[in-house]
Order: C-alpha cells, then structure tokens, then sequence
C-alpha cells in the first residue's frame, strides 16, 4: 500500500473513533437525562404512594360508618317486616268486631312504603361498600 491508501485508511480510522465517541456522548446524554427523569418521577411516585394510602385509610373509614349504617338499616327492615304480619292480624281481628281498619289500612302501607324505600337504600349502599371494599 501506498502512503495516500495508509493516509486514507488513517484518516477513515480516525473519522470512525470520532463518530463512535460522539455517539457515545449522545448515549451519555441520554442515559443522564433517562436518570434526572427517573429520580423526578421517583418523587412522585412517593407522593402518589403517600396519597393514595391517605385515601385508602379514609375510604376505610368511610366503610366502617357505612357498615353501621347498613348493621342498623337491617335491624330497621326487621322491625318493618315484623310489623306487617301484626298489623294483618290486627285489622283481621278489627274486622271480625266490625271497627273501621281505614287507619289501621293507611299505617300498614306506609309501612310497605317505608320498607321498600329502606330496603332501595340499603342495597345502594351495600353495593357502594362492595365497590369500595375492592378498591
């Protein structure tokens, strides 16, 4: 080979360290910026930990009251179903001896009214725990 072919293959050899260490530089440069992001959203991620677990003690909060309240809702339909068979026997005896049952009539459908409005209710809220619970 010549001295123009060596001062060619040098020169070529030498345009292809500069690339690679200028791509080098480029992969650093990505790899520094990859890394600031990281730690950023590390930060985050923290603080969205932080919140999501402060919304989670409150939810659970939230779902022991709600559990009461349906406890009581159950005992209240109980007491509503207890009534009706009492309020029938009731105005079958009033029947029998021949007194007016209009207001005995009138009480027995608000209690219907109640417990099916009760009973609305206390469904709702029991799916509403069921979807919190599986939060």
């Amino acid at each position: 080979m010549g001295p123009d072919v060596k001062n060619v293959f040098n020169k070529l050899s030498e345009d292809k360290i500069k690339l690679s260490a200028e791509k080098i530089e480029l992969s650093l440069q990505q790899v520094d910026r990859v890394i600031k992001e990281s730690a950023s959203q590390a930060k985050y991620v923290i603080k969205l930990e932080q919140k999501i677990e402060a919304v989670r003690k409150e939810l659970k909060s939230v779902v022991g009251d709600a559990k009461s309240v349906l406890n009581e809702m159950d005992k209240n339909l109980q007491i509503l179903m207890a009534a009706g068979p009492d309020i029938q026997k009731i105005k079958k005896d009033m029947q029998e001896i021949g007194v007016s049952t209009a207001p005995l009539d009138a009480r027995y459908d608000e209690i219907k009214d109640s417990y099916k409005s009760l009973a609305k209710f206390r469904n709702i809220l029991n799916r509403q725990i069921i979807t919190a619970t599986n939060i």
